[in-house]
């Protein structure tokens, strides 16, 4: 086989093989979207709540807001502190 033949078929399969997904081995198929879309995810991550107040060095964060610190709140996760 010549090289101006060659080049043409080599040229050809490279444009093809372009074209497939790499990633389509990890994609999942219908039945696993079946049975997600049926029974939902397979755990909940639960976070527990944080409250983080301002002190003079560093934040403190506890699980639970503390009484008459409202003023001192610079962050939180969870519900909002009354």
């Amino acid at each position: 086989m010549t090289y101006a033949r060659l080049m043409p078929m080599l040229t050809a399969v490279l444009a093809l093989a372009s074209c497939a997904d790499p990633l389509s081995a990890y994609y999942p198929t219908e039945t696993q979207r079946y049975l997600r879309d049926s029974f939902g995810p397979r755990y909940q991550a639960t976070v527990p709540p944080v409250y983080c107040y301002a002190t003079l060095a560093e934040p403190e964060c506890y699980a639970v807001p503390v009484a008459g610190w409202e003023r001192r709140l610079i962050a939180h996760y969870g519900p909002r502190p009354h």
